[in-house]
């Protein structure tokens, strides 16, 4: 759905690519490997959309993810 370059800490590139399931996953630029997928939080999404419309259906996507998250953690 969306994707964003950003450089880490030490100077490291990195690719967030947004899938239409709330799922971020960090890939490296110069292989194309993936380094890491997590469930994607609200904030985070913010975060790689900016100033672009983020839409309806993918914010509703990641609340969902939230909650279903949090469930978890107390079950």
């Amino acid at each position: 759905v969306k994707e964003k370059t950003y450089i880490d800490k030490k100077g490291r590139p990195a690719i967030y690519q947004i899938t239409n399931t709330g799922v971020a996953i960090v890939k490296d630029p110069q292989s194309n490997m993936m380094i890491t997928c997590y469930i994607l939080g609200f904030n985070q999404l913010l975060w790689v959309f900016g100033n672009d419309p983020i839409p309806v259906w993918l914010k509703k996507k990641v609340r969902k993810n939230e909650q279903y998250t949090a469930r978890l953690h107390y079950e």
